[in-house]
């Protein structure tokens, strides 16, 4: 009884609270994985390493970010500076492939970064932890 009075009252549950939690680094590091794989496809199926270095390479980089934004969230603490980076990362990307599929190249890979972006709310998310 005495200990309770020293516990703060329980916040009264907002309308947000019963909305799941999602975080950056839940949609991070699985986009990240497809961009590189998909970096990795283009090198293995047409020797390009442009493909490579470009998509390997974001992939890579957005999923060291996204560990890297899980790791700074489990220490309680915000992963704000990482989630601005994820976002203009992604929205790099989502531009230069929008820009070459719109200019003609094939459904793959350029179209399908948009397409994947589109299918999944990568930046929304992102703006969301904004």
């Amino acid at each position: 009884a005495a200990s309770s009075a020293a516990e703060p009252p329980a916040e009264a549950p907002s309308k947000s609270s019963s909305i799941i939690p999602m975080h950056d680094f839940c949609m991070t590091i699985p986009y990240g994985f497809i961009i590189a794989l998909g970096g990795v496809m283009g090198f293995v199926m047409k020797g390009s390493t442009k493909s490579l270095m470009m998509g390997g390479g974001s992939g890579a980089l957005l999923m060291i970010l996204g560990f890297f934004s899980l790791t700074i969230w489990k220490s309680g603490k915000s992963a704000l500076p990482v989630t601005i980076i994820c976002t203009v990362l992604s929205s790099g990307l989502t531009a230069m492939m929008g820009k070459r599929w719109m200019m003609g190249a094939g459904m793959m890979p350029s179209g399908g970064g948009p397409i994947l972006l589109a299918s999944r709310p990568v930046l929304a998310q992102h703006a969301f932890d904004l």
